[in-house]
């Protein structure tokens, strides 16, 4: 093949030079067939290391300039386009304003021959050692398949740093008075991968050349180059079919499956023949994907026109074809598969609130405050601890009906692509995704976003009724990127974009709506901080109780995010969020158990933490606060609330909490731990013990990058045994100590079950915490742990009420066999594990019985404990 013949039936190779006889000293077309001619070879190279993949030779590079000519822009078109000179450049007009200037088109075959340059093995010694290997057998299939798929991830990227660094293409470009235009040339290779949004944000116009206009075009003419001309030399050779895997079959098969394709006005079709569906079906799987990604570029290009006027992208999209279809011949019958399912999206939004959220509007804000964080975490990864991390909550009162929540932070911020991409598609999880891609990051996030559907608990602020009222706008600025703004007014309605003025980085999400429950919670809030002020009382108040803690560790850094929070010109909170703020004592002890990257802090705390409910009574226009021991609705945390000197006419009714266990997990408060089997452990530490007669609130808190809530009503997690194990363990070595008290255990009762919390803590190794930690009442009204018992060299027994009563009767007995009786309030949580001599107490006992009849019912006392307290 000469050098020419390449491109001797493309219009634009042709129409390049057909320019050269109107300016004679243009020789674009001579550049582009001498580096062809330069890195034929490197070119064709690709396919023997790829050699069980489509065609990435010079005949794809012919290929792809074909499907760009005939179905990107459209043949008839181009061969009407005519050449204007317009201040000193000549540009190809092809339809109305849409031109490709004579530079662009020769950046546009440059690219085409070098855009998948670095799949070739020719251009990097390592890969050159690769092949020699697969020669001689010294390399394995699964790590050949390793470095093979790494290579067409990357490849975009190595092309880019081939041309940045090629000496022969340097020459070549100086030559032709084009070396200018290498660092352009590294960019639309690279771009021909890149997302259109993503492609438009980093690339802008260079010497006259539309750098991510040309990019897309190679990226789009690449996707649907798709055919039996990709796999021609696995029709002709049959050996090469032991070559290909399981997904390496079913690609070459559905590319041999589409016969050919055409543009006809606007629309591109294929066609794709499937002789036996049973067996090849997967064909149709195979070009949906990339009928879906193909339609995907396009449309998101084509909203991009409306937003970049003067890069004149608007044309453009009357270029393109307006329409991808593939026509399909199953078995021999045209089929029409056109139409895909689709879902009400207002009745999917409904769903969900209701079903997921149960109705319950506050977790809009859990939702999207724990969002934000995420941003903030992302950001201070990326950048570093930066200054100011922030998320300021904004709700006015706009009139009687209407009201407006607007939610800021100055995280990571959006583009368009994560927008579109991860905001508005339902389920999609960049969390979940980066979990999977950089497993290493995602751990040093620690992030609380998973399911992908938390931005969809705002639709729950715009229920009213039965309708949807409102809007929701949402205005965000990444580094690097242009500011987007976008408008969602109903589930069902297309989403409007703007362009966005915002200068600073982060997201800003205003919600506007007039749902009255909504309202009425916090005009209760400014009540009663309006209230307070009458007297000179300044109260801070966090109302929602799902977030306990903004300060984080990123990078081994630590960093607090302030929270700000105002309320139609009331502010009610503006600083940083930490469990401490609400509990009325100090901090006795903190542990920490560190497992595969996650870390588990257990804080113990003395008092009780402070959750608050407002009621405004009608009558008196008095302003009552409950403090409660459980979450229930319309709470509020309150800060050092017994440091607060409430006025007379402020009433505070406060219920006695026996205990408080907190389960913090990224930040975000959760309603229940679940533990399987042993769930009793660590709520029992809370709810039935005291350190120093003081009540305790234990915090525990989890870091983590895996998901863990398995019920977002609930807001359960769940968390191994061994964590807890360790975490009790270590809580002996630090010698705390708990009086397991009569009133607590009378409380809970029903927890302790008939001994199996004391079996749950054996169960899970947590033997060393019980003897160190857990100090008993024995009979004598002392407190006393089993390891201070064994330590006397005695054997611990929790005594029946009769014994214990009568003990003075049985002294010498209990001394001599070195027992040591525990209180009877005990007989619940110990499991028979202690064995006496119960003989010799029996021969005792009957001693006594004949000495004095009194004693004669002890014996029935005898075969009471025997059965209790001795194992069979």
């Amino acid at each position: 093949m000469s050098e020419i013949e390449i491109f001797k039936n493309s219009i634009l190779f042709n129409k390049l030079k057909e320019l050269k006889e109107k300016e004679k000293d243009s020789k674009r077309d001579e550049l582009i067939e001498k580096v062809y001619k330069t890195f034929e070879d490197e070119i064709n190279a690709i396919k023997d290391l790829f050699s069980d993949f489509t065609s990435h030779d010079v005949k794809h590079c012919e290929s792809v300039v074909r499907v760009l000519e005939e179905l990107v822009i459209g043949k008839d078109l181009l061969e009407k386009a005519e050449w204007k000179k317009e201040r000193g450049i000549w540009k190809l007009y092809i339809k109305d304003k849409a031109y490709l200037n004579e530079d662009e088109i020769t950046l546009l075959f440059l690219g085409i021959l070098l855009h998948d340059i670095g799949m070739s093995p020719e251009i990097d010694e390592e890969l050159g050692d690769l092949i020699d290997k697969l020669k001689l057998g010294k390399i394995s299939k699964e790590e050949l398949e390793n470095i093979k798929k790494k290579i067409r991830e990357e490849h975009h990227n190595r092309s880019k740093e081939f041309v940045e660094s090629s000496r022969k293409l340097k020459r070549i470009m100086g030559e032709y008075g084009f070396k200018k235009y290498i660092p352009t040339l590294a960019k639309i290779v690279e771009g021909h991968r890149k997302d259109p949004y993503d492609l438009f944000d980093e690339y802008r116009t260079e010497y006259h050349v539309r750098t991510p206009l040309l990019a897309f075009l190679i990226e789009i003419a690449d996707d649907m180059d798709i055919g039996q001309h990709r796999v021609e030399r696995f029709i002709l050779d049959i050996g090469m079919w032991h070559n290909l895997n399981k997904e390496g079959i079913k690609h070459v098969v559905s590319n041999m499956n589409v016969e050919r394709f055409y543009r006809e006005g606007d629309r591109v079709e294929y066609e794709v023949i499937i002789e036996d569906f049973d067996e090849h079906n997967f064909i149709l799987e195979h070009i949906y994907k990339e009928w879906d990604k193909i339609e995907n570029r396009i449309n998101k290009f084509c909203s991009l026109g409306i937003l970049r006027e003067r890069e004149d992208l608007d044309a453009w999209r009357y270029v393109l074809p307006s329409k991808i279809d593939f026509k399909f011949h199953i078995e021999g019958v045209k089929v029409d598969c056109s139409k895909g399912f689709e879902v009400d999206k207002r009745l999917f939004a409904d769903l969900l609130s209701e079903r997921i959220y149960e109705g319950k509007w506050k977790y809009a804000f859990r939702e999207l405050i724990t969002n934000a964080f995420d941003a903030i975490k992302r950001r201070a990864y990326e950048e570093g601890i930066f200054d100011n991390p922030k998320v300021d909550i904004n709700i006015k009162f706009i009139d009687e009906e209407w009201m407006e929540i607007t939610i800021e932070d100055n995280g990571i911020g959006m583009n368009w692509r994560d927008i579109e991409d991860y905001l508005l598609k339902v389920g999609r999880s960049f969390y979940n995704e980066l979990r999977e891609k950089n497993l290493d990051e995602a751990k040093a996030i620690s992030p609380t976003g998973y399911y992908g559907i938390g931005f969809l608990s705002s639709f729950m602020l715009l229920k009213n009724g039965n309708d949807f009222e409102g809007r929701i706008e949402i205005e965000s600025k990444r580094k690097g990127y242009d500011a987007v703004k976008v408008i969602i007014l109903n589930p069902n309605l297309p989403v409007v974009k703007f362009r966005s003025n915002k200068e600073d980085i982060g997201t800003k999400i205003a919600i506007r709506c007039k749902r009255k429950d909504v309202r009425e919670f916090f005009e209760k809030i400014v009540a009663f901080v309006r209230d307070l002020e009458k007297d000179n009382k300044n109260i801070n108040m966090f109302p929602f109780t799902h977030i306990i803690n903004s300060v984080f560790n990123i990078n081994d850094k630590s960093f607090e995010i302030k929270i700000k929070i105002d309320i139609n010109g009331c502010k009610v909170w503006d600083k940083p969020i930490t469990p401490d703020l609400f509990i009325d004592g100090e901090k006795i002890k903190s542990v920490e158990v560190k497992r595969s990257g996650d870390t588990y802090k257990l804080e113990i705390w003395s008092g009780n933490l402070c959750y608050c409910k407002l009621k405004k009574e009608k009558e008196d226009d008095i302003m009552d606060i409950i403090i409660e021991d459980i979450i229930e609705d319309d709470i509020l945390l309150l800060e050092n609330l017994n440091k607060l000197k409430i006025p007379k006419h402020v009433h505070i009714r406060k219920v006695i909490s026996v205990g408080d266990c907190i389960y913090c997990i990224n930040g975000l408060l959760c309603d229940e731990l679940l533990i399987p089997k042993y769930e009793n452990c660590i709520s029992f530490l809370a709810e039935c013990c005291k350190i120093e007669n003081k009540n305790l609130t234990i915090i525990l808190a989890v870091e983590t990058s895996q998901p863990i809530f398995t019920d977002l009503k609930k807001s359960e997690i769940i968390i191994d045994n061994s964590v807890i194990r360790d975490i009790l363990n270590k809580l002996a070595d630090d010698g705390v100590y708990y009086n397991l008290c009569n009133d607590r255990i009378l409380a809970y009762y029903d927890i302790l079950n008939s001994a199996r919390c004391y079996r749950d803590f054996i169960n899970i190794g947590a033997e060393k915490f019980v003897k160190k930690c857990l100090r008993f009442k024995d009979i004598f009204g002392n407190w006393i742990t089993i390891e201070e018992i064994e330590k006397n060299g005695k054997k611990p027994l929790v005594a029946d009420i009769f014994i214990a009563n009568n003990y003075e009767e049985f002294k010498d007995f209990f001394e001599k066999n070195n027992i040591h009786l525990l209180s009877p309030i005990y007989d619940k949580f110990f499991e028979q594990t202690y064995i006496i001599n119960l003989k010799d107490l029996e021969d005792y006992v009957k001693k006594l019985a004949e000495i004095d009849k009194d004693y004669r019912e002890f014996l029935e006392v005898i075969e009471y404990i025997k059965s209790k307290y001795v194992k069979p």
